[in-house]
């Protein structure tokens, strides 16, 4: 029988009516009592077909906006009807951990939340499904029995995590501390045909695996992990889902060491239990927070991307993307705020952070009405599930994105950016850094000493002698602590004096740090170099009983101390001149200069002035050279290398193209020192 058209015509309304009516009702809003809500997609995998409901696992970020319990989190299916669900964990940051039933082969559901009067939940969820795993802080108990296991594990402080695991099987902690705690893995096996299963264990510290409420392996003590199969049970199973739980207790001081095996019915090896033995846990994907009335909603997608290591630390990388949906979506101009100070304004953006810790990360925007905000704090740490990947990014990697930052704003981790930028030879970027962390009211001692001294090495190999020595004084200025900042201190005083030779300003500074921290028993290094640093200008002034006296008030140095003297310093001499040799002339200047710092008084003597002068030659640093011969035969003209270092400061003169300075020292040579071999030597060279 055909329908005609003016028949079928009066029921395409209604019929076009139900059909938008139902597609509404699919993603209604659940009850606006609820203002924020995830949608949520699973696997395509076919229901279980096993006892209980299948589950479904979710972790997102809640932006904040839902209780801190997460008491007001409910799960809805895409046609509002409610689910079981749980709140597995909570944090660190916004992040939560949630399991909820799946119903049938529903794929879509709705997490809503933002309910500050929340009632209780209708219905927990009775998680029969994979493998739990709960970790608590070990407090006091032991680990003898069963029973007295228990009673540990119920005196264990409040969940550090709790999550599910592929398996049982611990190598670390995937949730932070990696000692004195106590694991319970509730776990459900599929036992794929009826017989009898061997189970066993390993573990550091007493375990004990249990099939429903048999226990089957007892590895009960305090021990280290077995590597044999000699924690063993057998027990008779029927074929389909079975509950096992392992009890862990852990209070040494190695690591984390959990594993359960199992050999089923005919097979021969024992084998740690795998994933697919355990019923099957669905995975959800969870999409943009959505707030009830908002035609416009904005969120963003934080991953970790990689982490590098220097220094005894992780720097963690992360990316970021802004996501939008509704109206005006496209053209919207973001504005991020990573919780460090720093901002950016793309919609893709890797970040590095220079310090673990908790960053509220804020992302804002301006929409057709009104300004748009979507906040999440982020825990930055190492992921300790990718630890045994082994996987790190190059330090340039990470240097590369630091050097973009805005020194003048970043909050934290100063230190560690200065380092990065330094490890990586990005030198512009390390002093820019540096100059914007120095316009800062205070720094940290710890932090001042990370940048200040490594900046003025760059400055001075940059022949801006100037510069390092007002980011020495400005350093000084900063610091929070008296010794860092007396420290210095005489580091500026002391390249005032070799490089600008104003001696008269050095002995200010000297000065300064004696009377600024001469009584701080902090400060008590760098007070000894003080008195070092005047026995110095005294010794380029040429006043010999004056540099002497202070030179003797410093004392020998700590390395000295029950040392033999004259073989400490033939040591010292040794180490020079064979670095001199060798071309090592940064090891060589590091030797000198530990040799005057133990012995001042050598200063007076000449041969660490005369390897000085001989080692700043070789670095092409004539003119310091020539100074620092000039002022040893000045303040101790009897020195027995006094010829010598006048031929030296000739030779240092010529090459600087200075010849009067070059002849004034080698007339010197014949004047004052006429016995000496290196008189003939200098009077040939002065007719070339």
């Amino acid at each position: 029988m055909r329908l005609s058209y003016t028949r079928l015509c009066p029921w395409i309304p209604l019929l076009v009516t139900l059909v938008c009516t139902d597609a509404w009702a699919a993603d209604a809003w659940w009850t606006p009592l609820w203002r924020y809500r995830r949608q949520v997609t699973i696997d395509s995998a076919e229901p279980t077909g096993l006892p209980g409901d299948d589950i479904v696992h979710l972790a997102m970020d809640t932006g904040g906006l839902c209780r801190r319990d997460g008491s007001d989190i409910r799960v809805v299916t895409g046609r509002g009807r409610q689910v079981a669900c749980k709140v597995l964990m909570m944090g660190p940051g916004d992040r939560a951990s949630i399991a909820f039933a799946r119903r049938g082969g529903t794929k879509k559901y709705y997490v809503y939340f933002g309910n500050p009067k929340a009632p209780p939940r209708r219905e927990e969820l009775e998680i029969r499904r994979g493998v739990l795993l709960e970790t608590r802080l070990y407090k006091k108990g032991g680990g003898l029995t069963l029973k007295e296991a228990r009673r540990t594990i119920a005196a264990a402080g409040e969940p550090v995590g709790r999550s599910f695991r592929d398996r049982i099987f611990l190598g670390y902690n995937p949730f932070g501390p990696q000692t004195r705690i106590t694991n319970t893995f509730t776990a459900y096996l599929v036992c794929p045909k009826d017989g009898v299963y061997t189970f066993c264990s390993s573990s550091d510290g007493p375990s004990f695996l249990l099939v429903g409420d048999t226990l089957v392996v007892d590895n009960a003590g305090w021990h280290g992990p077995q590597r044999d199969i000699s924690q063993r049970g057998m027990i008779k199973l029927k074929t389909g889902l079975h509950k096992l739980t392992f009890y862990h207790v852990n209070r040494g001081r190695g690591g984390v060491v959990a594993v359960a095996a199992w050999r089923p019915p005919g097979q021969m090896r024992v084998r740690v239990i795998p994933p697919g033995a355990y019923a099957m846990v669905h995975v959800g994907n969870g999409g943009m927070i959505e707030q009830y009335g908002k035609s416009l909603n904005i969120d963003f997608v934080a991953s970790h991307e990689g982490e590098t290591f220097m220094a005894n630390r992780y720097l963690q990388r992360y990316r970021f993307r802004a996501l939008a949906d509704g109206v005006g979506a496209r053209k919207l101009a973001w504005k991020w705020d990573f919780g460090d100070g720093l901002t950016s304004t793309d919609a893709d953006v890797q970040h590095v952070y220079l310090t673990d810790g908790v960053y509220k990360v804020t992302l804002r925007t301006r929409g057709p009405w009104d300004e748009l905000t979507r906040t999440n704090r982020i825990s930055v740490s190492r992921p300790w599930d990718r630890v045994t990947h082994r996987r790190l990014n190059s330090i340039d990697s990470h240097a590369h994105i630091v050097a973009a930052y805005d020194f003048a704003k970043l909050t934290v981790g100063a230190a560690e950016a200065f380092d990065l930028l330094k490890r990586a030879g990005q030198t512009k970027a390390m002093l820019d850094a540096g100059i914007a962390f120095l316009k800062r009211p205070t720094l940290s001692g710890r932090t001042v000493q990370a940048i200040v001294p490594a900046c003025a090495e760059a400055l001075l190999r940059d022949a801006q002698t100037q510069g390092a020595i007002t980011v020495l004084l400005r350093g000084a200025d900063k610091s929070d602590d008296p010794a860092t900042s007396a420290q210095l201190m005489v580091r500026a005083a002391g390249l005032v004096l070799a490089e600008t030779r104003d001696a008269d300003r050095a002995m200010e500074l000297y000065k300064e740090v004696v009377q600024r921290y001469g009584r701080k028993p902090k400060a008590a290094k760098p007070v000894r170099e003080t008195r070092i640093g005047l026995g110095d200008v005294w010794r380029f002034r040429g006043d010999y009983d004056k540099a002497a006296k202070a030179y003797a008030s410093a004392g020998v140095g700590p390395e000295a101390a029950e040392k033999n003297h004259p073989i400490l310093r033939g040591d010292y001499a040794m180490h020079v001149e064979a670095y001199i040799r060798s071309r090592r002339y940064d090891w060589a200047r590091q030797y000198l200069d530990r040799w005057e710092r133990t012995f001042p008084t050598d200063k007076l003597v000449g041969y660490s002035t005369l390897l000085r002068v001989r080692l700043s030659m070789l670095q092409k640093r004539d003119a310091a050279a020539a100074c620092e011969a000039e002022a040893l035969v000045r303040v101790n003209p009897a020195s027995n290398y006094g010829a010598q270092l006048l031929v030296e400061a000739a030779q240092a003169y010529r090459r600087d193209h200075k010849p009067d300075q070059a002849a004034a020292a080698l007339k010197r040579v014949v004047a004052q020192y006429p016995e000496s071999p290196l008189a003939g030597q200098a009077k040939e060279m002065l007719k070339k």
